[in-house]
């Protein structure tokens, strides 16, 4: 069983302010004795939800590392804020929206678009906000704190940033980063390690005993290996699962309309 958690499994880190992502993940692999990678960097003055992908499940990191976030951030202005005005700007801000990447960050830095799905102004105190954001995965908040600042023509800043929930996880399915690191001095993290079919958020594909092991070989996966499937169109990354729920492998669907195919 913890072989097999190790390998296949995941566990749900509330990452610390001071630290940075790569050494939380760093040092979750050392204590395990097993690979590991994180989804989502955070900052490193940044805390919240951080997933760390354990053993075998590292090579699904770049699949499904894309997932929709929520933040919850503090800007601070150098004026005190007009809440209408406020108001007023931040709507302007939700949907498709181009950003360039911060300086601090270390991809290129060039103009990009991304999905703002909601918005919502949670706190106002005199030059200082807090705002809840519901954004697209690569959504950079830093950079929409100054956004917001320019079109307020109130010069702001981010100054804490909270992620609260990554793809269907929430804040509160996590565990506190020195509460794992103990429970494993203490022999019982097996707790906190999570089955990695819940975290792979595409749709998904059962087959039958006979297509398991020519899956895993690489082999595609033919109609009449499916035993039942979720809608899905061509194009589209898929989980393939066994009978018993255990993922296998994640592929391409070359068709769509499958019901109509196999009937």
């Amino acid at each position: 069983m913890e072989e097999e958690k190790l390998n296949f499994g995941f566990v749900l880190i509330d990452k610390p302010k001071g630290i940075k992502s790569r050494e939380v993940t760093r040092t979750i692999s050392n204590v395990l004795k097993t690979k590991a990678a994180h989804l989502g960097t955070l900052d490193p003055d940044a805390s919240g939800i951080l997933p760390i992908l354990l053993g075998r499940s590292t090579i699904l990191t770049n699949f499904i590392m894309r997932q929709d976030k929520e933040y919850i951030a503090t800007i601070k202005f150098s004026r005190d804020i007009e809440k209408e005005k406020l108001n007023k700007v931040l709507k302007k801000f939700i949907g498709v929206i181009e950003q360039i990447p911060p300086e601090i960050s270390a991809v290129a830095k060039r103009k990009r678009k991304r999905r703002i799905y909601e918005l919502e102004l949670l706190h106002v105190s005199g030059n200082i906000i807090t705002i809840r954001v519901f954004c697209e995965a690569g959504t950079y908040i830093r950079t929409l704190a100054e956004d917001i600042g320019k079109k307020m023509k109130n010069d702001a800043e981010l100054i804490d940033l909270r992620r609260t929930k990554l793809g269907k996880f929430t804040i509160e399915e996590t565990v506190a980063f020195e509460k794992f690191l103990k429970s494993v001095e203490e022999k019982n993290f097996l707790m906190f390690i999570k089955p990695i079919e819940e975290i792979v958020p595409f749709k998904k594909v059962w087959i039958n005993k006979g297509a398991v092991d020519p899956v895993k070989l690489g082999v595609s996966l033919k109609i009449p290996g499916i035993i039942k499937f979720e809608k899905f169109n061509k194009g589209e990354y898929v989980s393939i699962l066994t009978e018993n729920d255990e993922l296998i492998a994640v592929g391409i669907a070359v068709i769509d309309e499958l019901i109509k195919r196999m009937m």
